[in-house]
């Protein structure tokens, strides 16, 4: 863009306040960028009082009827000076998580200011991604909280009207996009930087705010995820078999099992870690890890990997286990397997607790017993517990209250009551958090989950019944 056409648009005046941490940092420059594809200079200043910068806000160039500035200032509702600032204008917010805030205050001096905040960190995050989309999309006259409504012959813009204040707050805490690793032929995505930048950004833009990564869904691939990822003290011999060299591949996987949480977090993303299988639980996967330890050594070496992974990879936020037959970990009572295995789950809740690392755990619903949860609140961790939303589909945007009769024939369910439904779920008091999952990694429930009000009806849903989140699938990121 030449220097005259900036200079016939105007300036955005920019204060920040408070610490601009790598979240609020992409944020910015979001909002840098929308602006100068829209002709504008951003220019950063410490007050509008102050610097010789920052004249002529309150309207046009005496020059140049044309040109425009704009003032913006940015930072979180309790940081002082953008307190104050509110509080001219008459606004106020409460300090719930990722509040944003827009709004025009005036400044004192016959100028007016565009207040671009957040409760916390995220909500700074999520308020400068919004006023970017809006500038991408209305041009300009945005930074003014302006809505067009027309515009006249000739004018490079809308005319605009004043938009009341906008105060958000999110409906439910936990949003979670899901993605599966299934094999090397994932390496394209998995080892790039590029890739990461790119959908973090596009997480943070659309407020989620958890990535569960996972790992060992119907695959020996990373089945169990341990030797691809670290050498275990007592088992340095166990080693993951996919590539050649197993030890340059295991330092590769770890390091950028890392960049991502990483880059997650700069985007204000947590990291959850998810296995589906400790070992392949179906005679039909090839098993790609050499000298595995037996099965009377296995629980222990698991144990033992789940703290290494904990201590190595710092970056994993929350860990997520299926803890039915699914994991792979037998069990047998009176002859027959059962489904889940409390001994094996009892040790990995311990091993979790004594690395000292304050991450969440996810149980899925699907096998989970009394004993594990109350082991897991024992332990001092905080335990949230998700469940499908509706078995292997999406259905109508609500939960099933109770199984289906054909799932209550199923007597090898070791607990058929949570196998999908909430019931027994909800009694009180409860000591863990739930969340909802749709299993909507097919084709077809694509168009149904992108339903403005069916997303509205389910989120309501999940309020209903007391959730503190729910989890999609990335519509083509399985290739089961």
């Amino acid at each position: 863009m030449s220097e005259s056409s900036v200079e016939k648009k105007g300036r955005l005046i920019l204060i920040c306040r408070g610490d601009v941490t790598p979240p609020v940092a992409f944020g910015l420059k979001k909002l840098t960028d929308a602006a100068e594809a829209r002709g504008l200079q951003v220019v950063r200043a410490g007050f509008w009082g102050r610097s010789q910068n920052v004249q002529n806000t309150s309207g046009d160039s005496p020059k140049d009827s044309t040109r425009r500035d704009y003032l913006l200032l940015t930072g979180k509702t309790g940081e002082r000076f953008v307190e104050m600032t509110l509080a001219r204008g008459g606004v106020s917010a409460e300090n719930k998580p990722e509040g944003v805030v827009l709004a025009r205050c005036p400044t004192g001096d016959g100028q007016t200011v565009t207040v671009c905040g957040g409760t916390d960190e995220r909500g700074v995050l999520y308020a400068l991604c919004e006023l970017a989309a809006r500038v991408v999309s209305e041009g300009p006259p945005a930074l003014e909280l302006a809505a067009a409504i027309g515009s006249p012959s000739g004018a490079e813009y809308p005319v605009s009207a004043e938009c009341p204040v906008t105060i958000e707050y999110p409906a439910i805490a936990v949003r979670v996009a899901g993605r599966f690793i299934m094999s090397e032929r994932d390496d394209t995505w998995y080892f790039s930087d590029d890739f990461w930048t790119y959908y973090a950004a596009r997480l943070a833009e659309n407020r989620i705010n958890r990535l569960q990564l996972i790992t060992g869904f119907d695959t020996a691939y990373m089945s169990p995820p341990y030797p691809f990822l670290v050498k275990t003290p007592g088992y340095e011999s166990v080693v993951g078999i996919a590539g050649k060299d197993h030890a340059e591949r295991r330092g590769r996987c770890l390091a950028m099992l890392r960049r991502i949480g990483r880059t997650l977090h700069d985007h204000g993303v947590e990291f959850c870690f998810g296995i589906w299988q400790q070992k392949p639980w179906t005679s039909n996967q090839d098993y790609l890890v050499e000298n595995s330890p037996p099965d009377d050594l296995f629980a222990d070496y698991a144990q033992k990997s789940i703290a290494e992974l904990l201590i190595q990879c710092p970056e994993i936020d929350t860990l997520s286990f299926r803890v039915n037959m699914e994991a792979g970990v037998k069990r047998e009572k009176d002859g027959r397997r059962t489904n889940t295995a409390e001994e094996f789950w009892f040790g990995m809740i311990d091993s979790i607790a004594g690395t000292g690392r304050r991450v969440g755990l996810d149980l899925r619903a699907k096998g989970l017993t009394d004993a594990m949860i109350a082991h897991a609140a024992d332990a001092g961790l905080n335990v949230t517990v998700p469940t499908k939303a509706w078995c292997e589909h999406i259905g109508l945007p609500y939960q099933m209250l109770q199984l289906r009769s054909e799932e209550m024939r199923h007597g090898g369910n070791f607990n058929g009551s949570r196998r999908y439904s909430y019931d027994d779920l909800q009694r009180q008091p409860r000591t863990y958090d739930l969340q909802y999952r749709l299993w909507n990694y097919g084709s077809t429930n694509l168009l149904l989950w992108g339903e403005p009000y069916h997303v509205s009806r389910f989120i309501k849903s999940c309020l209903a019944a007391q959730a503190t989140g729910f989890e999609f699938t990335v519509p083509l990121s399985l290739k089961g």
